[in-house]
């Protein structure tokens, strides 16, 4: 049987200049296995594509919708948290309750990391969510985020490293919310306890082995629970954004970790144990870098520095300026701030001429007359020894991903805690 029919689409335009979708097919008059003709017909489906223009708007809208939804939900939550506990510190410092107010604080910076990591997330779905990637101890990371998820807990959970991953090229703030994401999970499978097991090892994939990986070296991270394991009806679906079976879920865990390993050049993939429960593998390529992995990193002392460093800050936010102004001079340091590219490279220029030079440059990456990277360009040209450090809450550009090429000494993720702003700072001192 002779079967040669043909449908295609076009557009084709009225006299008029009006937009028409149209459909054209070809089907075959076949008499005795022969053809004998050709019927060609000329549709138009101008209302059927307007009505799936229409269904792809809507359903991006109710995308839009419940993400925003989510979001709002869970940051007014946040703000609420905020609110309560600064009229808290308002009422006992009129009281003299030093000790409650402390209390307090601290309360608002465990809110604000968790704002922070909301943050975190949504850019991991973005296309601004991407890897800034550094050497990293695989095994340390991997240990602290087992401990944060599971301390306090009746679950017990076991990490084997066939083999030590010490310098191995990752994001490590993304790579924490994957770990974190998989281990609530597996927390939450197992209310009454049980037992996770964390197994790493090298693997050398073959092609086509794990597609769509490339063949190579990889990570292989396998981390499996004794839950009640994944329906199979919705194992295919539990990557997807916003795919939940819980009433309070947001569908976005799963979601981000499945990015997050996309973005690194990797694969996750999730399966039931025939035992029971459920099993997640990562995979990740297998780059490393053969200098020393820093450890960890200690907090900064409160007090004032006893050296005398000069730092300029360029900011187009003004309450941004000001509160790093404050905080970098109540740690021994004297500040300046400019708020825009041209005025801050004049500055340096000047302070350089009078032999009172700026130790340490932060500059934003977005201001109103130039970028951050023309900004160093300049400082460089003027000084080639100068020492900048770029600040941005933009990570889907090639310069936050590759700041040193660009001249950078080094790089604060906005938001940014006063701790890594301190060690971001003495880091770069130190290598001067």
């Amino acid at each position: 049987m002779i079967d040669s029919s043909l449908k295609t689409e076009g557009i084709f335009f009225s006299p008029g200049g009006e937009k028409r979708f149209i459909e054209i097919s070809i089907s075959p008059i076949v008499f005795e296995d022969k053809i004998e003709g050709y019927i060609f017909g000329i549709s138009d489906i101008t209302t059927r594509k307007q009505l799936e223009q229409e269904l792809l708007k809507f359903e991006k809208f109710e995308t839009i919708n419940r993400l925003a939804g989510g979001v709002a939900h869970d940051l007014n939550n946040l703000l609420a948290v905020l609110f309560n506990y600064l009229s808290l510190i308002k009422l006992n410092i009129s009281n003299n309750k030093k000790e409650d107010c402390i209390k307090f604080i601290q309360k608002i910076e465990n809110t604000l990391n968790r704002a922070k990591y909301l943050s975190s997330q949504l850019l991991s779905l973005s296309k601004e969510g991407v890897p800034i990637k550094e050497p990293h101890d695989l095994e340390e990371l991997i240990k602290d985020v087992a401990e944060f998820c599971f301390s306090g807990t009746p679950i017990k959970y076991n990490i084997i490293f066939q083999n030590p991953v010490r310098n191995i090229l990752i994001d490590p703030q993304q790579m924490a919310q994957v770990f974190q994401n998989i281990f609530i999970n597996a927390r939450e499978a197992m209310p009454d306890g049980g037992k996770v097991n964390i197994e790493v090892s090298l693997k050398k994939l073959k092609h086509e082995e794990i597609p769509p990986l490339l063949e190579g070296d990889y990570v292989e991270i396998k981390i499996s629970d004794t839950g009640l394991g994944i329906p199979p009806s919705i194992l295919p679906n539990i990557f997807e954004p916003f795919f939940t079976t819980k009433e309070e879920g947001t569908g976005l865990g799963l979601a981000i970790a499945y990015q997050i390993i996309k973005k690194h050049g990797g694969n996750i993939i999730a399966e039931n144990n025939p035992q029971g429960g459920a099993i997640f593998k990562i995979y990740l390529p297998y780059l490393i870098k053969d200098e020393p992995v820093e450890g960890k990193k200690s907090t900064p002392s409160l007090e004032i520095s006893k050296k005398h460093y000069r730092i300029l800050i360029i900011d187009d936010e003004e309450e941004l300026r000001d509160s790093l102004l404050f905080l970098l001079s109540e740690m021994g340091y004297e500040v300046d701030t400019a708020d825009n590219g041209k005025e801050g490279i004049e500055k340096y220029y000047k302070a350089l001429k009078e032999n009172n030079p700026f130790h340490v440059v932060i500059t934003d990456y977005v201001l109103p007359d130039i970028k951050g990277d023309k900004v160093v360009a300049e400082l460089k040209t003027i000084d080639p020894n100068a020492k900048v450090i770029l600040s941005t809450g933009y990570t889907g550009i090639d310069v936050t991903s590759n700041y040193k090429n660009y001249g950078f000494s080094g790089i604060l993720i906005k938001p940014y805690t006063f701790e890594t702003l301190i060690q971001t700072i003495e880091r770069t001192l130190s290598n001067s």
